[in-house]
């Protein structure tokens, strides 16, 4: 019998799990009638499993963040807190991104055709190309906020601004590769063959194709800025019901932070 066939072997998936810790503390003071809060806090993340080649294995990223709220002294009935806040989260790639699947390319290096179904003959070349992104690494949006927020009795108005900043976002981007193969030249093999051109006597031009190959990078710039409201009205005792009234602005630009690349 003949042998068994050697046993195929497929290398292992990157994982995505996400190990993840956060620690935060508030201290609150006071300077007379003025009232003051600070938080601060901290989140570690690691995506474990990945292979030693990848970006991102073994590497913990901090994401910080703080926020300060003064509180005003009341006025009257009047009462108002203003708030900072700045802080950084780091977005993890999903698997996807980091192992899509691999891009199948053909190219015909002798493709004569024959009446003949006999003297017909095919050469093709297939390149299995992997569009792994071991040199992903996370994404950072960084966003400061301001918000201010006033109580008059029963009424209550809030009012924040912010802006986001994040120049390593994820993106697809094509890259251009080389890829080598022989064009075989049939014009020696005539009009009427007895049998099928053979490639080891024929003429032949070492050659290549340009292909472009999706792979995820850190290739994308995302800035927004915004203004977000809010107005809570007394409760309406007849009805036990209040009025709320909300809205936004949002301003979001997009850039490349690197060059891309077109098939002609």
């Amino acid at each position: 019998a003949p042998p068994p066939p050697p046993p195929v072997f497929f290398p292992p998936t990157p994982a995505t799990n996400i190990v993840g810790m956060f620690a935060e503390d508030e201290a609150s003071a006071a300077l007379g009638h003025i009232g003051l809060r600070l938080t601060l806090g901290l989140r570690l993340s690691l995506m474990a499993g990945l292979p030693s080649h990848y970006a991102m294995s073994g590497k913990v990223y901090a994401d910080p963040r703080a926020n300060m709220t003064v509180e005003l002294p009341k006025w009257g009935m009047a009462k108002m807190d203003i708030s900072v806040s700045a802080g950084r989260l780091s977005k993890m790639p999903t698997i996807d991104l980091l192992h899509p699947d691999k891009l199948y390319v053909d190219i015909y290096e002798l493709n004569y055709w024959h009446k003949d179904e006999a003297l017909r003959r095919a050469i093709v070349r297939t390149y299995a190309i992997s569009c792994d992104a071991p040199g992903l690494k996370p994404a950072h949006n960084n966003k400061t906020e301001l918000r201010i927020g006033m109580r008059i009795g029963s009424h209550s108005l809030s009012v924040s601004a912010f802006h986001e900043n994040m120049d390593d976002g994820f993106r697809y981007m094509k890259t251009p590769i080389a890829l080598p193969y022989r064009k075989y030249d049939t014009s020696s093999v005539g009009a009427n063959p007895t049998t099928r051109p053979d490639p080891s006597a024929l003429p032949y031009e070492e050659t290549a194709r340009l292909k472009l190959v999706t792979r995820a990078r850190n290739g994308s710039t995302i800035r927004k800025d915004g203004v977000e409201w809010q107005y809570d009205s007394p409760r309406m005792k007849p009805i036990s019901t209040r009025l709320s009234v909300c809205g936004a602005w949002l301003k979001t630009t997009r850039e490349n932070s690197e060059p891309e690349w077109y098939q002609g």
